[in-house]
């Protein structure tokens, strides 16, 4: 963990909250080889199955890793402010902490939601009542200050859902599931927001030609007027994302509300850092975050972009007139770390779509069918847009793929199916399956022999199925693993069907 929290009460309404950044750049100096190396990194990538690091190992996981009881050197952004989240004074500096504790966000969300800590966790030089308060001040505070950052309602969080795999000892997945931030996470990531702002704004001022800043442009509200066609007053490009995460928490449809934040998240537009002095300053704006000066501050293990924002940060505090380097050079870093960015989303993107591949392909080997009830939320003259909210998975069903005669009427903007009296689904038997490193990791009494019939007996109840936005439908799905990357395969299921 190389990011700390701090929380004392000074008074009945005044409180010290600090965001405390390991300070990476005191062991990583300019031109060394840990910091070409680090350079050339760019950041650290996560994938399903591993990390890679950007830092050499005894600083990623040693001496720039919080742990409770140890002393570590760290770069802090330090606010007084009152309950409703106005700052009255910011501080910046070098700090040495010693962490009470270290907890998991499991285990902070419990203590919000009013439980105690449990007797399992070691505190150092504080008391388990004084941990307990200082949390849930945390928490409080944090959503006062997401509130005035989106000026909305208190209880706004932002609940962002992503795939976790399980893997078995072999490194298959055998289960998968849907994960949602909770208020820890969401009261952490918007301290770290704040302390980014706060930073920001200080090189910026320092370093009005120099500061190494992030920006983000509007949502492409393509997805989502897609979604709604006919709200002529959807306009994402006033509208932050998390200002639009947070309006959600109105709708109460479990699946529609997984729906809406699925598009929303695919709608955003990759976050880019650029230099002050390159940039048209009306370009400054953040919209994900909402706020018109942000950087990267926080996380430096992960992000060489950090490490350069605390070496700004360090210079400012210092009241150096210039930065050591030119454009030319601050241009080619941010390039560089924008480029490496891009990859890492790349490559955490297409590891997740790997091992979901492999994942539904071995469920196709134990069951002969696999079916999902998917949202359609865009319905168009040739295919449908489907989201498959098991997998937090959109996929498109083009019409002329379904086995059955179709009519779209653009005035009800729906599709009427007209199936034939035969089921066009075939059994695990009737498709070549590749067998090749999974076979051996799955119970023989779990495999479909290719010899044997697996055809289903069925039997006709009607043939005419009308699908329009926002109806719920069954679809099979499948995986073609003999192409690289391989590839998910969406059919519409006959529902008219039975088995016998």
């Amino acid at each position: 963990m190389d990011v700390a929290v701090s929380v004392t009460r000074i008074s009945k309404d005044i409180f010290e909250i600090g965001v405390h950044a390991a300070d990476v750049s005191y062991f990583v100096r300019p031109k060394t080889a840990v910091d070409k190396e680090a350079r050339d990194r760019g950041l650290l990538v996560r994938l399903v199955d591993k990390t890679i690091s950007m830092l050499p190992e005894t600083l990623h996981k040693n001496l720039c890793s919080f742990r409770a009881g140890r002393k570590r050197l760290g770069f802090s952004v330090i606010w007084t402010m009152n309950s409703d989240g106005h700052i009255h004074e910011t501080w910046f500096g070098k700090t040495v902490l010693k962490s009470c504790a270290q907890f998991s966000f499991a285990q902070v969300q419990s203590v919000i939601q009013g439980s105690t800590l449990s007797e399992s966790i070691k505190l150092h030089d504080c008391t388990a009542s004084g941990m307990e308060e200082a949390l849930r001040s945390m928490s409080s505070l944090a959503i006062s200050l997401r509130q005035r950052r989106l000026g909305l309602n208190k209880s706004a969080t932002g609940q962002k859902t992503r795939l976790t795999f399980e893997l078995n000892a072999n490194g298959f997945p055998e289960a998968l599931s849907t994960t949602s931030h909770c208020e820890a996470q969401d009261a952490l990531q918007e301290l770290c927001i704040m302390a980014n702002v706060s930073v920001a704004q200080k090189i910026t001022k320092h370093f009005p030609e120099h500061a190494l800043l992030r920006r983000q442009d509007p949502i492409i509200d393509t997805l989502l007027k897609s979604f709604a066609p006919d709200e002529p007053n959807l306009d994402m490009h006033s509208f932050s994302k998390d200002a639009f995460e947070a309006a959600l928490l109105g709708i109460h449809d479990v699946e529609e509300l997984g729906l809406l934040r699925f598009l929303a998240a695919k709608s955003a537009r990759p976050a880019l850092y650029f230099g002050a002095g390159t940039t048209d300053i009306n370009k400054y704006f953040h919209h994900g975050h909402g706020v018109s000066l942000y950087t990267h501050f926080t996380s430096p293990v992960c992000r060489y972009a950090a490490i350069v924002v605390h070496r700004q940060l360090e210079a400012a505090l210092k009241q150096e007139r210039e930065w050591h380097s030119d454009k030319e050079e601050d241009e080619k870093i941010i390039m560089h770390c924008n480029v490496r960015e891009n990859a890492s989303r790349n490559a955490a993107e297409q590891s997740s779509h790997l091992y979901l591949c492999s994942y539904l392909n071995r469920q196709n080997l134990i069951a002969s069918h696999l079916h999902q009830t998917a949202t359609v939320f865009c319905v168009q003259e040739d295919s449908i847009d489907v989201y498959i909210h098991a997998y937090d998975l959109r996929q498109r069903i083009f019409l002329d793929d379904i086995y059955a005669e179709h009519t779209y009427d653009p005035t009800t903007g729906t599709i009427t199916l007209t199936w034939s009296m035969e089921d066009h689904r075939f059994g695990a038997g009737d498709d070549e399956l590749v067998l090749e490193d999974v076979e051996a990791d799955l119970p023989k009494s779990h495999l479909h022999s290719s010899t044997e019939n697996t055809h289903d007996v069925i039997v006709a109840l009607d043939n005419v199925q009308t699908i329009s936005r926002l109806a719920d439908i069954e679809v099979s799905m499948s995986v073609d693993m003999n192409v690289s990357p391989p590839v998910i395969v969406v059919d519409v299921v006959n529902s008219f069907f039975k088995q016998v």
